[in-house]
């Protein structure tokens, strides 16, 4: 039996919906809300308590660990955020016995300024966030453990679009500039490229090793928007701004925010997202799991610009 953590997220759904089209007995571990996906058993429970994760694991052979506290913004607590992400990853890989243990991670590991680039499994932590620096003590307990963790970048396609939609909807009024250069690398990934490396890293992943997987792709911030915008029928954006301009924008717009209660209409992570220079090596991925990634960008500029409305 294979136990999905996280399972009711984005990821979580699609994940379990995949292990169930292979036929596999899945266990979903939710904590919020529940999933509707027939043949699964559905167990309502919180990671952050151990008598819960140890009822989840019970005849679990495989684990999947999605469950996360996302932090992008600064909004949770940090005890909070050491809690799900430290303490309950704990709680699940110290009571563990089956085969294969995989945790998903991300490269907010590395933080936005790298100390390798490209990054390979083996570049040094560097998170620039405190919840990187929680993702790569959870990596550890994991890694010690003997399990399989799976890193990726910022994750696009269905399910993942909500915030790449404003980001046409800015590219269609003119409204976005391109921050510094443009020429920083862009590396991302698929939900279905994803996925594949999941299910890989169920029966190929060796014990105590870490994956860095991504998009077969890199483009950079201006060929990203050039892109996109060609996708609606828009003009790309030609007018450059600073990245101090752009921060300090940000900020008055968080203050804004934290005194009207409104969502900031210019976030930080957003900025940070586009304007970084990042690319990743998959050959360990590559080599070992047989991962080889399939979407392209241009073919997800199609998918995404099919279901755009202009707002």
């Amino acid at each position: 039996m294979i136990l999905v953590t996280g399972a009711s997220g984005h990821l979580g759904t699609n994940l379990v919906k995949r292990l169930v089209s292979q036929g596999e007995k899945v266990r979903a571990l939710v904590n919020t809300h529940g999933i509707d996906i027939l043949g699964v058993d559905v167990m309502k429970g919180d990671i952050t308590d151990a008598d819960d994760a140890k009822r989840a694991l019970q005849g679990a052979d495989i684990v999947y660990h999605l469950a996360a506290a996302v932090d992008g913004y600064g909004a949770l607590p940090k005890n909070q955020v050491y809690k799900v992400n430290v303490a309950g990853t704990k709680n699940l890989i110290e009571n563990f016995s089956g085969r294969r243990f995989i945790y998903m991670s991300t490269t907010s590991v590395y933080g936005y300024d790298m100390k390798e680039n490209p990054a390979t499994p083996s570049t040094p932590y560097n998170p620039s966030s405190y919840y990187g620096e929680t993702k790569a003590e959870a990596e550890k307990l994991t890694l010690a453990h003997n399990g399989v963790v799976v890193r990726a970048p910022v994750i696009f396609g269905p399910g993942f679009n909500k915030s790449f939609e404003s980001l046409l909807d800015s590219l269609s009024k003119g409204k976005i500039p391109i921050i510094g250069k443009g020429d920083n690398h862009i590396q991302w990934i698929h939900i279905n490229d994803l996925m594949d490396a999941l299910l890989l890293a169920k029966d190929l992943g060796i014990p105590g090793s870490a994956y860095l997987v991504a998009g077969k792709d890199v483009t950079t911030q201006a060929g990203l928007y050039g892109m996109l915008a060609k996708s609606i029928g828009s003009e790309p954006p030609k007018k450059h701004v600073s990245l101090p301009v752009i921060r300090m924008v940000a900020m008055a717009d968080a203050i804004k925010s934290r005194l009207t209660g409104k969502p900031p209409k210019v976030r930080m992570e957003y900025v940070n997202r586009l304007v970084s220079d990042r690319q990743f090596d998959i050959s360990k991925a590559e080599n070992e799991l047989g991962f080889h990634p399939k979407v392209a960008y241009t073919q997800w500029a199609k998918e995404l610009a099919s279901g755009y409305a202009p707002k």
